[in-house]
């Protein structure tokens, strides 16, 4: 009597890093601060965005509070416009900025985040 056979393994797909899933989730209700950019390593992006929030927030506030520098409000208008367009083009690009970052994890250029 022989032993049991075994079948050699079946190759996989390697498990992707990042999924287009959580980042459109992150960018929905987190979008604001850019978690979706800092999620699959765009830090550059994620950082500009957050700053034009911050920024914009805070010009609309230091306008709204100071009656000398009510000029704030627009320039804080417009800042939190410029962050809804790149937003939006964000929602539009998420799967094509996925499929790059998990290239590059494949690739050993990026940290892979821990599950």
């Amino acid at each position: 009597m022989t032993g049991p056979v075994y079948a050699p393994p079946v190759p996989t797909e390697p498990e992707e890093a990042y999924s287009v899933g959580v980042a459109y989730v992150f960018a929905i209700f987190l979008g604001f601060v850019s978690a979706h950019n800092w999620y699959i390593g765009r830090y550059g992006n994620a950082g500009g965005q957050l700053g034009l929030v911050a920024l914009g927030v805070l010009c609309m506030v230091i306008g709204s509070m100071v009656s000398a520098l009510n000029f704030l409000i627009w320039i804080g208008l417009v800042l939190l416009i410029t962050f809804f367009i790149w937003w939006l083009t964000d929602l539009v690009e998420i799967p094509r900025r996925v499929r790059n970052a998990n290239a590059s994890a494949r690739a050993g250029k990026l940290a892979v985040p821990r599950s």
